[in-house]
Order: C-alpha cells, then structure tokens, then sequence
C-alpha cells in the first residue's frame, strides 16, 4: 500500500473512533464561512499554509491539521491548524526536512493537540495548539513502520522480518515486547490502527498468502485471529472480498459473521473502516464517497462528484468527530491544489444499503446451490474446490480454489456467460464419440512438462467419455468453450459440401509460410511463440491495420487458437466495438466465424442477433461460399490438423 494512502486511511481510522450518525437536523454551521461547491453540503476552503500539495490532514472537533509543502516542486512542508467554526488559522511551523518525504502520519493526541510521526524516522511529536511541542519520542534503531496509540499513551512498533510487537510507554519510558507466537514463515506485514480503547491491531502474513490479526489490549492481553482466505484485510480489523453488486464483509475480527453488500459497485473500494462504520469510494458513475452504517444496515451519506473533465481527486480524506470531512484535491498536472470541507451531518435520510447477515458455512452452500443450479441448466457438470483440481490431464495440473468469495465471484461470472449462449448450443457442440461435458474450476494451473504453455488461464481436453473445460479465470471461458465448438465444426461435411475450417486459411495473409500459422505454441528456441509480424501488437498495425491478420502472437500458434482469441474477443468486448474491428482482414475473420457458427448450429442457424455479434454486421454463410468458389483454390481439408492434447 503507497504510503500516502495508508497515511490517509490512518487519519480516517482515528477519526471514525467517534463517529457521530449523519443524516439528523443539523444546523448549517459553515454557511456564510466559505463559498460553496459543487454540493449544497460541500464548501471550498483556503487555509493557506503553503502553495504546494496537501500531503496530510486530520480533523478532530471544529480543528482541522494538516502537512502542505511549500510548493509543489520543493521537499519543505509546514503543519497548520486551523478553525473551522472561525475560519481563522491559528498557527503554522516547518517541519524537519528529510529529503522528498511526504510520509507523514497525521492525527490528535489530545482534543486540540495534533502529532506527526516521520514514517521515514518513526519520530513521533505533540503539539499544543499553538504548535508548541508538548511530546517527542523516537524509538532505537531496527523498526520498519510505527503506529501512535494515543488512548494508551503509547507508540507501537515493529520490524518486517520481526515476529512481534513491541510498545513504548511515552508516561513511564519503559518498553515492552509481544511476540505473535506464529510459526517460522511468517512476518509482520503492517499495522490496522490503534484500537478505541487503548492497545493496537496489526497484521501478519506468510509466503504462502495466509493472513492473521494480532491484536495487543493495553492489559498486555494479545490475541491472534486468521483472516479467512479470500478476504482481504484492512484499517480497523475489517476483512473484506468484494465485486460489483456483491460485497463481502467481515467487521469483526475472529467472528464468523458476514454481511452481504448488494449495491457493491464494480468500480468502488474500501476506504476506511471502524466501528461499524466504512467509507468507500468509487469512480465513475454514483457517489464518489460512501459512508455506511454497517450496524444500521444504511447509507449514512454520500458525496457526487461533480462534472467536468477533471473533477476533484479527492486523494486524501479526513473524517472529524462532528459529522464533517475534509477532502483534498491535489491536481498535479494542473498545478492546482485545494481543500474541500463536505459537511456530511446535512445530508437527507438515510437510505437502505442492501445488507444481508449471513456466514461462511452458508456462503459455501450458497455456491454449492449457485453451481448446481447452473449445471442444471445448461446441462454440463460444475467441479470446485477440491473437485475442480481433479482432472485429469498429462500436460496441466489444477491446484485447489476453496476461496469461498473467489468461488462466489466465478460462478456468478460463469453463470452470465453461459446465459449469453442460446438454449440448446452446448449440448448441440457436444459430438456423438462424447456422452458428457464438464467444467473444472481450480486455482492456478500448472503445467508438467516443456509440451504446454506456463501458467494458462484455461484449456480444452477430454478424458475418456467426457470433455471438459479448466479454468482458473472465468475471463477465458468463451476461448475454451470456443474449442468446444470446433469439434462440431469439425464433424463431416455433407457430399459435395465445403470444409468449414479449411476455408479459414484463405481469410489469412497469402504471402506468409503456412497462411502465418506455427502449428504449435512454441518458436524453434522452445521459447512461448512471441513473433507479432501480421498481428496488431506489431506497432505498423496502429497507422496501417490493413497489415494486421491475427490479434496477437498466441494467435498464430493454430487456426484454432486464431479463432478462439476472436470468438474470446468479441463476446468478452465492452459496449465500444474492440480494436480488432479496426483491422479490415480481422473484420472478415469474425464475420466469416459467426457465420459458420451459424451455419453449423441448428441451435443458431434463424437466432436472433447473437451476443457475440453485437459489433458487427453477421454476413451470410453463402456470400462467403461464393467468394471462395471463385477464387477456385484447392485446400487440404484442415479440420483436425495438428491437434494437440489440450488446447488453450
């Protein structure tokens, strides 16, 4: 995590410890002070203090501090404090230079008594409000990071290689050591905040990913709580896995309650948490901040961005104990810096924020139902977790996916691709010598020898009566499933008719040896094909995409994969058509695979517009047989040629 944005999160974390409800009848207390903004609860604020960039801010009561640099091309920065009920600064003072820092953490020690801590030193200070020094404290050599613990008079610090903690007392000078009592292996990774009550929360995690809160009381109790697998850890104890229109939430550390987040957006983000209460914010479209009463189960207030073609940053925030925010817009490439003070206390009613309680237990039986349900549908076998890493292959490996909030995001994502498909398509792609279809979903694979490629996304193979899919990103489901496809493409044409796939080389570049195609994944060097000539990474293909054939390398391996990168691309392509349209030789090739698709596909053959073809204009099957009858070349029949035991 930058240390800026841990620096602001710190801020948002001590803040939240007294965190009033928003939405009541509050007197407007800053209007007539400042100009307002772009909200009728948002005002501008110029507290001075320099002309450079805001690097820290901290609120507590009606007093706002901040760290600005002198200008923004210098490394020196002054601390401010300023009233915000006055409109008035009250004092101002340099701080130690150390180079380009701009590593600061910013808070209250005390109503009216803000401190710093260097994170580059770990030297802590207290200030009056007159910025008079009142506290300064740096600990011995040997420690990484340092979080203040104001309740407990106290700063908390720890190593990166350490396997525990280690408190200073600031009353008595005495020291004390708390070991985690993890195992060799792990670390400490960083700290979560001082606790409301005095003590601290930290984190530790291993090489292999695992993750543990370790909290200390001022008692000298600690504690040690798994972060389960899947979430992520952040300010405050939260644990969190998140995706659009479903958040995950863990708010108490070593408890098994999850809240569900219904209205998560795909662009929004954890910000800050404590207490019950988080912060999130998001780009794009809806409110640009978030403060959520997870307790409450609402919305406590949100903040619009405003329009234009370069809105505010909001970069550093900076909650108060009294219902307000202070939010700072650095815009470096304007050279403009501001603050804006959101009096959140104002904002309407509260609004449902689509939390349901739920646990772990039910969460795994939730996608055992989600996986049954779409297997049922579309007539094919799901596999997770243990079952997703058993099939069984000679080239790849599956290792095991039993993150219960990754497992969620995949089948809902699986189950929306699948839906695109037009009833009956995937039974139909299933060929007379198979009697089943499957989807394996495992963690990442791993290949067993120099014949497959390292580390793919997914392949195609089959096992006996069954052919299957592996897949270890739900993003490369419609490039295996187009393999699935082929094989009825592939089938036997009718006397006197035309090789689907054979045709497929007269849509590729005719002066290149074996129509540009390698017939395999490696180069001669046994390196992963990597020749981009005809392909639109080739950088000719930005100023002439009429030289551009292929979309990429990995599509001059087989025919195959050409058509799958396509058939990938296309359904996969956001509401802009991709750049492969750009390429009037790529155009073709999509057209001519939807209409073999079509062709071959009873299932598809009087559909309406697929979802696929949405960027395109489909051109019938026949226009393309008479284009090729015409050029009246003899083809070898390429259906199967160089097959290969799984296909990426």
């Amino acid at each position: 995590m930058p240390r800026r944005t841990r620096a602001w999160l710190l801020a948002l974390f001590a803040a939240l410890f007294v965190l009033p409800a928003a939405g009541g009848q509050v007197r407007p207390r800053f209007v007539g002070l400042y100009w307002p903004a772009f909200q009728e609860d948002v005002f501008e604020l110029s507290p001075g203090g320099g002309f450079g960039d805001y690097t820290a801010l901290a609120a507590r009561g009606n007093l706002l501090a901040f760290i600005r640099r002198e200008a923004p091309d210098r490394p020196d920065s002054s601390l401010s404090l300023y009233d915000l009920s006055s409109a008035r600064a009250l004092a101002s003072i340099p701080l130690e230079a150390t180079g380009w820092v701009d590593s600061w953490q910013l808070g209250f020690w005390a109503p009216g008594q803000p401190y710093t801590l260097n994170e580059e030193t770990l030297g802590l200070t207290a200030y009056d409000q007159d910025l008079k020094e009142i506290l300064r404290f740096s600990p011995p050599d040997g420690f990484d990071l340092a979080a203040p613990d104001p309740i407990g008079q106290a700063l908390w610090c720890a190593g990166f290689e350490g396997s525990g903690l280690t408190r200073f007392d600031l009353v008595t000078g005495e020291s004390a050591s708390y070991p985690a009592g993890l195992p060799a292996g792990w670390y400490f990774s960083r700290f979560l905040g001082a606790s409301p009550q005095g003590g601290v929360l930290s984190l530790f995690s291993n090489n292999s990913g695992n993750q543990a809160f370790f909290s200390v009381e001022p008692s000298g109790g600690a504690r040690l709580m798994p972060v389960m697998a899947g979430f992520t850890a952040a300010n405050g104890g939260l644990a969190y896995a998140t995706h659009a229109g479903d958040g995950l939430l863990m708010p108490t550390p070593g408890e098994g309650r999850v809240l569900r987040l219904s209205s998560w957006r795909e662009d929004e983000y954890v910000a800050g948490f404590s207490q019950g209460f988080l912060i999130t914010q998001a780009w794009g479209e809806g409110p640009a901040l978030r403060l959520i009463d997870l307790d409450q189960g609402e919305v406590s207030a949100q903040l619009q961005m405003p329009p234009g073609d370069t809105p505010p940053a909001f970069d550093l925030v900076a909650l108060s104990d009294q219902g307000y925010a202070v939010l700072s817009d650095n815009q470096y490439e304007l050279n403009r810096f501001g603050l804006y003070l959101w009096d959140y206390s104002l904002s309407p009613a509260s609004q449902p924020a689509g939390i349901r309680e739920t646990t772990l237990p039910a969460l795994r039986e939730e996608n055992d139902a989600l996986a049954s349900a779409i297997g049922e549908k579309h007539g094919i076998q799901i596999h997770i977790r243990q079952a997703g890493a058993r099939f069984v292959n000679d080239t790849y490996y599956g290792n095991v996916l039993d993150e219960e909030p990754a497992l969620t995001r995949a089948l809902l994502n699986m189950q929306g691709q699948l839906d695109r498909f037009p009833p009956g398509m995937l039974q139909e792609a299933l060929v007379p010598y198979y009697d089943r279809f499957a989807i394996y979903f495992s963690g990442p694979i791993g290949t067993r020898g120099e014949e497959g490629i390292m580390a793919p996304a997914g392949f195609a193979s089959a096992y006996g009566g069954e052919r299957y899919i592996a897949v270890s990103s739900a993003r490369s489901l419609a490039h295996e499933l187009m393999h699935l496809f082929e094989d009825h493409l592939a089938e036997p044409q009718e006397a006197g008719g035309r090789d689907l796939l054979a045709d497929w080389l007269l849509l590729c570049p005719p002066e290149a040896e074996n129509a540009g195609f390698y017939y395999d994944y490696h180069d001669e060097n046994g390196w992963e094909l990597s020749d981009t000539r005809y392909t639109l990474d080739d950088p000719d293909a930005w100023e002439n995409p009429g030289n551009a054939w292929f979309i990429d390398a990995y599509s001059r391996t087989f025919p195959l994969e050409d058509r799958a990168r396509i058939f990938e691309t296309l359904f996969l392509a956001g509401e802009d058509a991709p750049d492969l349209l750009s390429s009037p030789h790529l155009l073709r090739k999509a057209q001519y695979l939807c209409a073999i698709l079509r062709e071959r596909y009873e299932s598809l053959r009087d559909a309406p517009p697929l979802y696929w073809e949405r960027h395109i204009t489909p051109i019938p099957y026949a226009d393309f047989v008479s284009e090729f009858e015409a050029l009246d070349i003899p083809l070898i029949p390429i259906g199967r040629l160089a097959p290969v035991p799984a296909l990426c």
